[in-house]
């Protein structure tokens, strides 16, 4: 992804947060000065979901506790603290080809049950956020809402 691309994906990304459409989270270090991924819930893109989940780590943390501690952890935190009633986890519990073959959502705004994923969700914003302690499995670090992209400053 070239810097561009990146501005404009964080442009957007601001958009949609703003608007409640999408929800992202920064998993950050314990200063909070480096980004160590981020974990997003959006409205379904293909049928059969009422959330499509997916979630990243920096590289030098790939094959860490904090990859171990994140693939049960962001399930079971979708699980507690959001509505969602059949959240997709693409690249964990169906491949990205396989997501990509799924027959796409015939009205992106509204999820299989006909509730508007917007406002579905929106009792939900302050849900609780996944930490990580020192001296834990998972490493150092914690998850923060993210609220604005650095493309607005």
């Amino acid at each position: 992804m070239t810097y561009q691309q990146d501005l404009e994906d964080l442009v957007r990304h601001e958009a949609e947060i703003a608007a409640h459409e999408s929800f992202k989270y920064a998993f950050l270090d314990d200063g909070e000065t480096a980004l160590l991924g981020c974990v997003y819930s959006d409205p379904p893109e293909k049928a059969a979901a009422d959330s499509e989940i997916c979630w990243w780590i920096v590289d030098d943390r790939l094959g860490t506790g904090l990859q171990d501690a994140l693939d049960p952890l962001v399930p079971r935190w979708i699980a507690d603290a959001w509505p969602f009633e059949r959240p997709r986890y693409i690249g964990r519990d169906l491949s990205w080809p396989d997501w990509l073959a799924l027959p796409d959502v015939t009205d992106p705004v509204l999820m299989p049950a006909g509730v508007p994923w917007r406002h579905r969700v929106a009792g939900s914003i302050e849900v609780s956020k996944p930490s990580f302690r020192r001296g834990s499995a998972s490493g150092t670090g914690h998850a923060r809402r993210v609220h604005r992209s650095s493309a607005s400053g």
